[in-house]
């Protein structure tokens, strides 16, 4: 009976994820070849223009939900990045729907600095970590908000996002921990160790730190 020695078991344990990726990469790709973004498109640009008539509030969440799924579905540059701007402005188009949602009731503050147009990151890391504040979050308590903090200091990106829980057990809503597992697969597969994702689940609050240089 052999013992592998450390190196061949880290080669081991690289094939391994690479295994792992390339079988996400797979997932996404086929997800992705199920829907026609022409189709889909157009049919949101119809509903648009029916809509400008009826509600002024409906044609701008059918808008505004046009632009995410753009942004979502497109192809990304070579080097699987896009423009921290578009991220971000992506990340107000989701708490706009939000607010058309439910009645503006949102309670969401949002700070960013150091941010320029020459800053580029993986696209859906930062929408998706705030739709899962969104979605798991308490929104509509006026005096515990939901906090965004994006900034750019010295080539490294440093985000926190703090939420108050809702009071259902997040365990039983559906969809939960998904997101995280799309974030850290992304992270790893992009960054390796260039980066730094801390997760502080409290009773009360959730908080999550991601640095990564940028």
């Amino acid at each position: 009976m052999s013992i592998l020695s450390e190196q061949e078991l880290r080669k081991k344990e690289l094939e391994e994820q690479k295994l792992k990726m390339s079988i996400l990469d797979m997932k996404i790709a086929y997800f992705k070849s199920r829907i026609n973004p022409h189709v889909l498109f157009n049919a949101l640009n119809f509903l648009y223009s029916e809509s400008l008539d009826l509600s002024k509030e409906l044609s701008k969440g059918i808008l505004t939900l046009s632009e995410i799924l753009r942004y979502s579905l497109r192809d990304i540059e070579d080097d699987g990045k896009s423009l921290l701007v578009e991220e971000i402005a992506q990340i107000k188009n989701l708490i706009l729907l939000n607010q058309f949602r439910f009645g503006k009731e949102i309670h969401f503050i949002h700070h960013e600095k150091g941010v320029t147009k020459t800053h580029k990151i993986v696209p859906l890391i930062l929408i998706t970590l705030v739709e899962n504040a969104l979605k798991f979050g308490e929104m509509t308590d006026e005096h515990n908000p939901i906090k965004l903090n994006i900034e750019v200091n010295n080539g490294k990106l440093r985000v926190s996002l703090e939420n108050k829980k809702k009071t259902e057990t997040l365990l039983s809503v559906e969809g939960y921990g998904i997101g995280l597992k799309f974030i850290t697969y992304q992270l790893d597969r992009y960054y390796q160790k260039d980066y730094i994702l801390k997760i502080d689940d409290k009773e009360e609050f959730y908080t999550v730190t991601l640095e990564i240089n940028i």
